[in-house]
């Protein structure tokens, strides 16, 4: 039974010495810790308390997890006995709402923005996707003024949130490697529109890895101040701004925001890895500026629910020539509701004979051959290349489909040691039919 099942705790004898000094031997081995604060553990810790000793009780913690369900009331003290000098993980769970708030979680929160230094921190990670009534910006924000040595971190706030003086603080960490904000919303620029104008030099400079959720423009003025050279990977999701009239108006004025975006990220010459979430629309036009990260090796698209990016063959080639070193594509695996958006025979042989390096292929095609009428399969071009992993994910297809794509495949993917698809698909057996075909034809 843990702390927070109790309803009550008592202790039935006091405590002896040899209760702490088996303890304290004990504690010593303890690495990772999950605090959970609620009524129920924190009367459990504060009975407890009288008998510890004045030093953090876990002295070689490096990983601490706190976890709010129920406001209890302040304890610094018994607070400051969980969280050792030796930490270099912390992460705080908030999981209340405006109403469970009378007090506020902030005095948690304080020591570490003011007197408390974990000198070794160098991961800090805070949740808290409920409405609030306190903001945990500014506490958020002079931690990271005070914890220098942070090296990740991953802020996901509700929008009852300020995040400007978090993204000004996080920006100016000079080891900070590993960056990743959420919002839930694409209205954080219209709530803080400083977030637009900050300052453009020296910031983030050594970040190697940034995952952002936000409005176009939001995310086009994060990235465009990063100074450093170094960033590997990157991952967005756009989501577009305001209520329905307010994100009418804005895909109206066209794609100038999402194209300031991706030429942002062009200028990251040694870019590894992009994903890219489309919650709004775009064309063609705006993501081939992207084609300029010349060192990609991982290429992520997801789209879904009208948000896809209609691709031609061309534009298929286009990616090939620019992208050598792609080992892994990942292209619209929502996208088979939209049969006009999935990828058809003539497009795969783009893939095969383009792609030379290639070795996972994530896709939604549409594999009926009456979707397919303008493509002659005698005349299917046999490829060179590497790719061992096809996921087909919910992709289309039927009877005829399933009689001519294993032999498509075997032609065009001669080394594929893995074929999959999603089970619960109605034709998913087809597709288990279709790698039986493939395994026949390479025999």
């Amino acid at each position: 039974m843990m702390p927070w099942e109790l309803e009550e705790f008592t202790l039935m004898r006091p405590l002896q010495k040899s209760d702490r000094d088996r303890f304290t031997l004990h504690s010593q081995h303890i690495k990772r810790f999950f605090f959970s604060v609620d009524a129920a553990s924190w009367q459990f810790f504060q009975q407890l308390a009288p008998h510890f000793p004045s030093t953090p009780i876990l002295p070689n913690l490096a990983f601490a997890m706190v976890h709010i369900v129920d406001p209890p009331q302040p304890d610094l003290e018994l607070a400051r006995l969980f969280l050792s000098l030796t930490v270099t993980e912390l992460e705080f769970q908030v999981d209340l709402d405006a109403e469970e708030e009378p007090s506020g979680y902030q005095w948690i929160l304080e020591p570490l923005a003011g007197e408390m230094k974990l000198p070794n921190l160098t991961s800090f990670r805070i949740s808290a996707g409920y409405t609030l009534v306190t903001d945990a910006g500014p506490n958020v924000s002079r931690i990271l003024q005070s914890h220098q040595g942070i090296e990740k971190l991953e802020i996901v706030l509700s929008r009852s949130h300020t995040v400007l003086e978090i993204l000004r603080s996080a920006a100016e960490l000079p080891h900070l490697r590993r960056f990743k904000m959420n919002h839930p919303d694409g209205e954080a620029a219209q709530r803080e529109p400083k977030i637009l104008s900050l300052p453009l030099d020296g910031l983030f400079p050594s970040l190697e890895s940034l995952e952002l959720s936000s409005a176009p423009d939001c995310l086009s003025s994060i990235l465009g101040r990063v100074s450093s050279k170094n960033v590997r990977n990157i991952r967005l999701t756009m989501i577009g701004q305001g209520p329905p009239e307010v994100f009418e108006e804005f895909e109206a004025a066209g794609d100038t925001s999402i194209a300031d975006c991706f030429r942002t990220i062009r200028g990251f010459v040694h870019l590894k890895a992009l994903e890219v979430a489309l919650r709004v629309r775009t064309t063609w036009d705006t993501f081939q500026c992207l084609l300029g990260c010349k060192e990609l090796e991982a290429l992520k698209i997801l789209g879904g629910c009208g948000y896809d990016i209609k691709l031609e063959e061309s534009h298929l080639e286009q990616m090939g020539r620019a992208w050598r070193d792609l080992k892994t594509l990942y292209l619209h695996p929502t996208s088979f509701t939209n049969q006009e958006m999935c990828l058809t025979f003539a497009h795969l042989q783009v893939i095969a004979t383009e792609f030379p390096n290639l070795r996972k292929l994530v896709i939604a095609c549409d594999a009926r051959v009456a979707s397919n009428t303008g493509f002659s399969v005698d005349r299917a071009v046999a490829a060179q290349n590497s790719l061992q992993e096809l996921d087909v994910n919910e992709s289309l297809i039927d009877e005829r489909g399933e009689k001519v794509v294993g032999r498509l495949l075997a032609v065009w993917w001669p080394n594929l040691v893995e074929v999959t698809w999603a089970s619960g698909a109605n034709w998913a057996w087809r597709w288990a039919a279709v790698y039986g075909n493939y395994r026949s034809n390479i025999s």
